[in-house]
């Protein structure tokens, strides 16, 4: 009469350890599936910083002909723009000078 008990403890631990077997095949799926789509995203995360890096640098660059063909097509009033950019700089840079003198006395 004692074999029917060990007979279903034997039958309820392969059933436990199918379970087991289960769970850890779905968690193994998972972590694979959760690693593939972490990968993907970091290469879609590269790839637009390469696509900006890309546009910026081409904008920089249409930007620096832009100038360029300024300066050539109005060469007085660029040199006017960088000697009155460079009065505004000055006469800032003077009034803080001079407001940090006055703070100081």
């Amino acid at each position: 009469m004692m074999l029917p008990a060990l007979d279903s403890a034997q039958v309820a631990g392969e059933r436990a350890a199918d379970a087991v077997r289960h769970v850890t095949g779905d968690l193994a799926h998972e972590a694979r599936r959760a690693r593939t789509l972490a990968s993907e995203a970091v290469e879609d995360g590269l790839h637009a910083a390469k696509r900006a890096y890309k546009v910026a640098k081409r904008d920089a660059a249409d930007w620096r002909d832009d100038t360029v063909d300024c300066i050539k097509r109005e060469p007085v009033a660029s040199v006017a723009a960088a000697f009155g950019g460079g009065l505004i700089v000055g006469a800032v840079g003077m009034w803080l000078a001079a407001f940090s003198w006055r703070s100081r006395r």
